[in-house]
C-alpha cells in the first residue's frame, strides 16, 4: 500500500515553482546561451510543480493515493468537480490580468518563409483552462530531453503566464479548501 507524504508532496511542489518561477522572470531578457541556461530549467520547475500540485490536490481530496500517470489534463480530469470548477474560477480570473511572463517557442528547422509552417492550434496569449493543459501535457519530458528530440522538425511552445496562472488557481484551492 503506498502511503503519501502529502506534507512533503506539498513542500516539494511550493519549491519547484518558486524555483521555476524565479527563472521564468529571467527568460523575457534572456539571449543566446543564456537563454539555454534558463529557459529548460523554468520550463522543467513550473511543469514539475504543477504536475506535484495536481496530484496533492487528487491525493488531498480523493481516496486515490497512487498516480502513475503524469500528463496534466489526465491528472486534471482527476479531480473531484467541485475543486476542479474551483481552479478553473481562479485561472479565468487570475488570465484576464497582465504580467511580463513570457510566451517562448522552441522550433527546429522550421521554415519561417513557409505560412503554415508557425501555425498553432490556439491562440496561445489566451488559452482556456483545458487548452492550456493540453499545449503543455507533456511539458515536463518535452522540454527535459529538448536537446535530444529524434525529429527533424519540431516546435514546442511555453506560456509562462498562463502556467503560473494555473499553479496560483491550484494554490489558492488548496488554501481555501485544505489547509
Amino acid at each position: 500500500m503506498i502511503i503519501n507524504n502529502e506534507k512533503q508532496l506539498y513542500l516539494s511542489a511550493t519549491g519547484f515553482y518558486v524555483s521555476g518561477l524565479d527563472m521564468a522572470a529571467k527568460v523575457k531578457n534572456a539571449r543566446n546561451d543564456e537563454a539555454w541556461r534558463i529557459v529548460p530549467v523554468a520550463t522543467v520547475n513550473l511543469s514539475f510543480a504543477t504536475e506535484l500540485f495536481l496530484k496533492f490536490l487528487i491525493y488531498s481530496t480523493t481516496q486515490t493515493k497512487e498516480i502513475k500517470k503524469h500528463e496534466f489534463l489526465v491528472l486534471y480530469e482527476k479531480l473531484p468537480h467541485k475543486i476542479a470548477r474551483k481552479i478553473k474560477t481562479k485561472y479565468d480570473e487570475l488570465s484576464k490580468l497582465e504580467s511580463d511572463l513570457p510566451i517562448i517557442r522552441l522550433s527546429s528547422n522550421t521554415d519561417f518563409g513557409n505560412p503554415d509552417d508557425q501555425k498553432t492550434k490556439y491562440n496561445m496569449p489566451s488559452l482556456t483552462i483545458e487548452q492550456l493543459l493540453e499545449v503543455h501535457n507533456n511539458s515536463f519530458p518535452e522540454w527535459r530531453y529538448a536537446y535530444a528530440k529524434e525529429e527533424r522538425y519540431f516546435v514546442i511552445d511555453y506560456n509562462f503566464k498562463l502556467m503560473n496562472d494555473f499553479i496560483l488557481s491550484m494554490i489558492h484551492v488548496i488554501e481555501e479548501e485544505i489547509d
